[in-house]
């Protein structure tokens, strides 16, 4: 796609992107969520503190499902989950992901994985924001940790534009993305703007300008 394609769907909001890049070329995999359907944005920081008593993503996740928590990811993550799966399958790649998104992989095919399954989780104080910006940045810091500078980037259709550009701006680089297969909404979402399409443009048509005007994207 060129420049003008990737700009023209960001302002249509609606269209995903193209492919763009050779995912055999890529040395990891990072996840932006969408939505979740339990756990609002005002207790994150609880799921951030768990992460922080744990010490350890694996354990995390096994206990988001358990008990009073009983994490419900939402249909959107499930199917992240899922592309992010065939796609390892594929290439063998690591994978630096949201954490609403970790805990829809499948246990078994988690495990097996788990050591190069890298999570981004909440702070853990309340009045810190957890954007895609935010979200974004933290994987940043993943990378550089570990050297890896050839993303694919897997999120929503609705949201791949947005995505796409905040990385490319944030990590100072072209990231590969593949074919868009999540493109549903979620009605039980906690997240307001995630539950149909109508929320989501609305949503967006501030998001997308608010962006420029930070020169965010």
């Amino acid at each position: 796609m060129t420049e003008l394609e990737i700009w023209l769907r960001y302002f249509l909001i609606w269209p995903g992107l193209q492919p763009i890049g050779n995912p055999a070329e890529a040395d990891v995999i990072i996840i932006q969520a969408f939505g979740r359907n339990s756990i609002p944005d005002s207790e994150l920081y609880s799921i951030g503190q768990l992460r922080e008593l744990s010490n350890n993503d694996w354990l995390t996740i096994n206990k988001l499902g358990q008990g009073p928590i009983n994490f419900d990811p939402g249909e959107p993550n499930v199917s992240l989950a899922l592309e992010c799966q065939d796609l390892v399958d594929q290439y063998h790649l690591p994978v630096i992901t949201q954490w609403e998104v970790a805990a829809a992989f499948g246990p078994r095919w988690h495990k097996r994985h788990r050591e190069s399954i890298f999570c981004v989780w909440p702070p853990t104080e309340p009045q810190i924001r957890f954007s895609t910006r935010e979200v974004i940045s933290l994987t940043a810091e993943v990378m550089a940790k570990h050297g890896w500078e050839k993303p694919i980037i897997l999120a929503h259709k609705r949201h791949i534009a947005r995505v796409y550009l905040i990385a490319k701006k944030l990590l100072a680089m072209l990231p590969t993305v593949v074919a868009q297969k999540t493109k549903g909404f979620d009605s039980q979402s906690v997240q307001i703007w995630t539950r149909n399409w109508f929320f989501w443009f609305m949503y967006e048509i501030l998001g997308r300008g608010y962006h420029l005007l930070k020169k965010w994207v």
